[in-house]
């Protein structure tokens, strides 16, 4: 009886949690979209230029904007990318948007400690979404091991300290003061090794720039150092500037790019390249569209058991999988079988 009470609890716990993370979000969503006050007064191409300034509240604008697909083609990733900026600059409703997805994997991979982190923050603050955010962190706790509840609110409090010591620039101040120059101590001596031909730090130079690291977010310096990095062939660096040509940071969008980038990466073993090569597949994204393809490239990223990316394409993966014929499902395994990581020497 004991047994059965304890197990009822967690499940009653289990249940309430994944309807925070499933259900809240969606309806969170709609309550954002469908508030009109929001875009009276504003077409897209305003609110568009005044995100792209740097305004945090037209960051999150244009966030829900391409989560609806109001007036554009709905885009998971844009609405991710724009309500990412707007988080990093303190907008509580972005920040609390932000980490729903981060617990759903809805458009950026599933991750419960980030997902955490945003939730700390937005309930740290007065605003809209505080409340809705209080209850999300203390439910997504409930599936999160002590360990990772730490590591979550030890970024949230970086966060702040890094806000609050100056290091993240004023809207108007991101578009005038240059941010080519490292800020810290620790991008110096990045930017030092990168410099002397080093790709893995070139790599993580290039991400410093594109997060924002210790210096000022410069999509344009993270795509230098990222191809300096994969003129050495180096992976991380060939599926980070895949992504850049995938979400448009920097550049124009160009799935087709995004393709070939995905693949120099996949080849030579990176699960993340290899799982977004997979769904490029399935989805005829700057490729045409080939099952056979897309599961060989989705097994391959869950091969060396990243549970992540297991949890992100077992959906896709069943589709595959019921709709594929025998023959289709034999010829993926056997490319599988027969796939051999090209090595960075390999040129």
């Amino acid at each position: 009886m004991l047994v059965f009470q304890k197990n009822k609890w967690l499940l009653v716990l289990l249940c309430g949690a994944l309807l925070t993370l499933f259900v809240l979000p969606h309806f969170v969503a709609g309550k954002e979209s469908s508030t009109e006050i929001l875009l009276q007064g504003l077409n897209f191409q305003e609110i568009k230029a005044g995100a792209e300034n740097g305004d945090a509240h037209l960051e999150f604008l244009l966030g829900v904007i391409y989560h609806d697909g109001r007036g554009v083609e709905r885009d998971e990733w844009e609405a991710v990318k724009w309500l990412g900026k707007a988080a990093e600059q303190g907008h509580t409703q972005a920040q609390y948007s932000l980490g729903t997805r981060y617990g759903t994997g809805k458009g950026i991979v599933k991750d419960y400690i980030e997902a955490c982190k945003w939730f700390e923050l937005a309930a740290a603050q007065r605003g809209p979404s505080q409340q809705e955010a209080i209850k999300a962190r203390e439910l997504l706790a409930s599936l999160m091991t002590s360990r990772e509840i730490a590591e979550a609110k030890r970024r949230a409090a970086a966060f702040v300290l890094h806000k609050e010591s100056g290091r993240q620039t004023s809207p108007t101040a991101r578009s005038t003061v240059s941010s080519t120059v490292p800020q810290t101590p620790e991008l110096i001596a990045l930017k030092a090794q990168a410099e002397k031909g080093d790709a893995r730090a070139q790599n993580n130079l290039g991400k410093a720039y594109e997060k924002g690291k210790g210096t000022t977010r410069d999509y344009v310096e993270a795509i230098k150092w990222y191809r300096s990095a994969t003129e050495q062939d180096y992976a991380d660096a060939q599926y980070n500037l895949g992504f850049m040509h995938y979400r448009g940071d920097g550049v124009k969008k160009d799935y087709s790019e995004a393709a070939r980038w995905f693949r120099k990466a996949a080849e030579q073993g990176c699960d993340v390249a290899q799982f977004m090569l997979g769904l490029m597949y399935h989805g005829g994204q700057g490729l045409a569209q080939d099952d056979v393809e897309a599961c060989k490239w989705l097994d391959l990223s869950v091969a060396k058991g990243r549970i992540d990316l297991e949890k992100q394409s077992a959906k896709t993966r069943k589709e595959l999988r019921q709709r594929m014929t025998p023959q289709q499902l034999a010829e993926a395994s056997r490319r599988v079988a027969a796939f051999v990581p090209r090595k960075e020497s390999e040129k």
